[in-house]
């Protein structure tokens, strides 16, 4: 480990890749042409602790079948224990200090988020949708973020994502 996907879809039958090869695959994608824009807009009530979050969507290019809209929180600067690889930390190799980034907190909107389409897209439509939760006491908002991605739900490969901190 460290394992990962990329785009959700299989390389040469493999889901799940080693990160020797994340930048090849990323970089055959990069290259594609987008089929949506993504924009997320937040506004945080600290007082409260109630984050309301907007996302707009807009297909540029036709895309047929159904897509989903999954929103999440993450959060940076955890510190925590992390089993490490280096000798050089010491016979157990734990890292009581390890600084964890993009750390899931929970979804928004349900596990696999709701449906964004149902058949075929309309393209340059605005699809506008609006969130509201309260952050958990153990949250820090300021390293929190709200990470939205359009995905073809019977496939599950991405369209989209985008990214926006809770506190600007």
């Amino acid at each position: 480990n460290p394992n990962g996907m990329v785009n959700r879809m299989p390389t040469s039958g493999n889901y799940i890749l080693s990160p020797g090869s994340w930048g090849t695959e990323v970089a055959d994608l990069v290259g594609q042409p987008a089929y949506a824009t993504l924009a997320i807009e937040t506004e945080y009530n600290s007082s409260s602790r109630m984050l309301n979050i907007q996302t707009k969507a807009k297909f540029i290019k036709e895309a047929l079948g159904q897509f989903n809209l999954l929103v999440c929180i993450t959060e940076d600067s955890l510190v925590a224990a992390q089993a490490n690889n280096d000798p050089t930390i010491g016979t157990v190799p734990i890292d009581t200090n390890y600084v964890n980034n993009h750390v899931l907190r929970g979804t928004v909107n349900g596990t696999w988020g709701e449906m964004l389409t149902e058949e075929n897209v309309i393209t340059g439509f605005d699809y506008i949708n609006n969130f509201q939760i309260i952050l958990e006491s153990d949250w820090t908002p300021k390293h929190c973020h709200v990470v939205a991605f359009i995905y073809d739900n019977q496939v599950k490969s991405l369209l989209q994502v985008a990214e926006e901190k809770v506190i600007k």
